[in-house]
């Protein structure tokens, strides 16, 4: 790390910050996407394997996720109305 700070500016969940001489990963909030990885001019940025507890499968359908969703926020799907066509 050359402590540019362009990982940082281009991370989309703000999972990048500057802690003393370099800048540090929050793990919780970073969500794998690569970007930083790309802007890096060190390399200094790499990703290997992700852990198992962190891989998520997506639903099949999107009501589904909104389902899951809502249940997870306790509140309801109420105000959405689905068309049957």
């Amino acid at each position: 790390c050359v402590s540019c700070g362009l990982c940082a500016s281009v991370c989309p969940m703000d999972s990048i910050s500057r802690s003393e001489n370099t800048y540090s990963i929050d793990q919780k909030r970073c969500i794998g996407c690569g970007v930083c990885v790309g802007k890096c001019p060190a390399g200094a940025i790499t990703f290997g394997p992700a852990e198992k507890d962190r891989i998520v499968t997506p639903p099949e359908k999107n009501f589904d996720y909104l389902l899951k969703m809502a249940t997870k926020r306790n509140t309801s799907l109420v105000p959405f109305t689905l068309k049957r066509t």
